[in-house]
């Protein structure tokens, strides 16, 4: 069996496990293509301060300064998908582990990370808007809420999420359908 590669190619990204209930297109998804999962726009998800949501290597979820990390690596891309219940999302990151898809996670007790994508709730958002263009993340746990330390962590109170711009990471200024 090949391990890894073959002349340069990488073997092909499995599909995330499907939702409880059937993705059918919208405007948001695009078509569903033949590989099972649907196509959606690529996100970023930034902070008033200018800091963009991303994965860490170490399995977590921060908020970075893009100009620090680059243009626009893997890491700050998001995916938006079908939750599986009406305006539920799974947020899958560019970004791959042991070429497995990684999603935003909030387990029970109220850490942000990310995780191997799967059926989970704990990866289940809702995007609620506050305001033209910004939106906060909730969680089965709580409001995703900025912490000092550059990590995030949850709140049960809607006053104290962190709004995010959620913008098209393709087309800078555009903010799409979700």
């Amino acid at each position: 069996m090949l391990a890894g590669a073959v002349a340069g190619c990488a073997a092909p990204r499995a599909p995330l496990p499907p939702p409880t209930t059937p993705a059918t297109p919208t405007a948001a998804t695009g078509p569903v293509p033949t590989g099972g999962a649907p196509a959606a726009t690529a996100l970023t998800l930034t902070t008033a301060g200018g800091l963009v949501l991303a994965t860490t290597v170490e399995g977590g979820a921060s908020l970075e300064d893009p100009a620090a990390t680059g243009s626009s690596p893997p890491m700050l891309r998001w995916y938006a998908e079908p939750g599986g219940a009406p305006g539920t999302y799974v947020l899958r990151n560019a970004a791959t582990t042991d070429d497995r898809d990684v999603c935003l996670q909030v387990p029970a007790e109220g850490t942000v990370s990310s995780g191997t994508c799967g059926p989970s709730t704990d990866q289940r958002f809702e995007l609620a808007a506050r305001g033209p263009a910004a939106h906060v993340l909730r969680s089965p746990s709580g409001f995703v809420v900025a912490a000092a330390d550059g990590g995030l962590t949850t709140s049960p109170d809607a006053a104290a999420a962190t709004p995010f711009v959620v913008s098209d990471a393709d087309r800078a200024g555009t903010v799409p359908d979700l």
